[in-house]
């Protein structure tokens, strides 16, 4: 299998990625959705993008992918209603395809949101209902039993083990 290789820039928040299995470069767009408009979101999905980094011969797909941090709630879409982060992922994507086929050239832009607000909100994982002295214990009879037995393979018996 080829190498992927990830060329980033900071300053726009683009990464190009590439692999000798394929020809071209995919361009991504990452935005951190909190400090971006909806309006804004949209330019950049189709002008940015779409405009800027698909006119190159060798590439014709592409990733926006936006990041949520939970600070902004609701974006404005460009009818004028009002969206929660799905709903702006799910509007963008679906903008894409209203606008396609004005960048010929582009054969699919994939719209990727990342929610990190859901990661706070996992359920922590249970504890061991078995408390952990016995849970000691059991491990360290299972240590005691498997040195036991490698001794008794050498020659030693079990009651010379317990005099050593």
């Amino acid at each position: 299998m080829g190498q992927l290789w990830m060329q980033i820039s900071w300053e726009s928040g683009s990464v190009f990625n590439a692999n000798q299995q394929f020809k071209g470069p995919v361009p991504t767009e990452l935005k951190i959705a909190d400090n971006w408009t909806g309006p804004q979101l949209f330019e950049r999905l189709e002008g940015q993008l779409a405009g800027d980094y698909l006119r190159d011969d060798a590439s014709s797909r592409g990733i926006y992918l936006l990041v949520y941090r939970g600070k902004v709630k609701r974006w404005q879409l460009p009818k004028g209603e009002m969206a929660n982060f799905d709903e702006l992922i799910s509007a963008l994507q679906k903008h894409w395809a209203s606008v396609a086929n004005t960048h010929p050239r582009v054969e699919e832009i994939k719209v990727i949101g990342i929610d990190l607000t859901k990661r706070a909100q996992s359920p922590v994982p249970k504890k061991s209902t078995r408390s952990k002295s016995s849970s000691n214990k059991t491990e360290e009879k299972t240590i005691n039993d498997s040195a036991a037995r490698k001794r008794t393979s050498k020659g030693k018996t079990n009651s010379d083990t317990e005099h050593e």
